[in-house]
C-alpha cells in the first residue's frame, strides 16, 4: 500500500463527512461518511454541491446556473470556505441549516472545519462537517422545562429525557423508581 492509498484509508475511517470541495461547493471527493448523505441509493455524491448533499432548503440542485440563494450570503458553510480560499482556516465553525427530505423540514446544528488544501494544481478546501450535540452548543445549560421535565434541544424542540439521552448521548434508559418517589406512590396503596 502506498502513502496516498494509505491517507485515503485514514480518512475514510473518519467518522464525519469529509469532502474535497472548489469554489463553488461542489465535491471533488468525500470518504464514505460524506457518500452515505447522498439521498437516492447510488451513494453518489462526487460532483454535487455541498449544499445539495446536506439538503439544504436553499439549494436549487436544477439550476447550476444559479450559484447560491440570497440566504446563503449568511451561510457558515459558504463563508467559510471562502475563508480557507484565501488561505485562513475555520475551525469548528458553529453551523444552523435548515434541511428537507421527503418526511420533513427540520433544522441542524452542525460544526464545520475547512482547510485549504492543494489539489491538481489548484487550491481546494478540505471540509469536515461533525454533528453538533445539543449539549456542546448549549454552553452547559440545558433547558428543563420546570413541569413536565422535558429537555429543550438545540433546535427550539422539547424532547423527553429518555428521547434526549438516547438521541444525543448515545445512552438506553430505562425505567425504575427513586425510593422517594416509591415511598410516595406505594404508600398510597397501603
Amino acid at each position: 500500500m502506498n502513502r496516498d492509498e494509505y491517507l485515503l484509508m485514514i480518512i475514510d475511517a473518519i467518522p464525519a463527512p469529509v469532502f474535497l470541495v472548489d469554489e463553488d461547493l461542489h465535491i471533488l471527493e468525500s470518504n464514505s461518511a460524506g457518500a452515505a448523505l447522498s439521498s437516492d441509493a447510488s451513494r453518489i455524491v462526487v460532483g454535487k454541491r455541498c449544499c445539495e448533499v446536506q439538503q439544504c432548503i436553499h439549494v436549487n440542485a436544477e439550476d447550476d446556473e444559479l450559484r447560491f440563494s440570497t440566504a446563503c450570503i449568511t451561510c457558515k458553510l459558504k463563508n467559510s470556505v471562502e475563508q480557507s480560499l484565501k488561505g485562513q482556516r475555520a475551525i469548528r465553525e458553529k453551523l444552523r441549516i435548515t434541511c428537507s427530505n421527503a418526511k420533513a423540514v427540520f433544522p441542524t446544528t452542525k460544526f464545520v472545519t475547512t482547510t485549504p488544501f492543494d489539489h491538481q494544481a489548484k487550491t481546494v478546501v478540505l471540509l469536515v462537517l461533525e454533528e453538533m450535540l445539543p449539549l456542546e452548543s448549549s454552553k452547559e445549560k440545558l433547558a428543563v422545562c420546570a413541569n413536565c421535565k422535558k429537555i429543550r434541544n438545540d433546535d427550539e424542540f422539547w424532547e423527553g429525557a429518555d428521547q434526549f439521552l438516547g438521541k444525543y448521548l448515545n445512552l438506553m434508559v430505562s425505567h425504575g423508581l427513586c425510593p422517594e418517589c416509591a415511598q410516595t406512590l406505594y404508600s398510597k396503596l397501603d
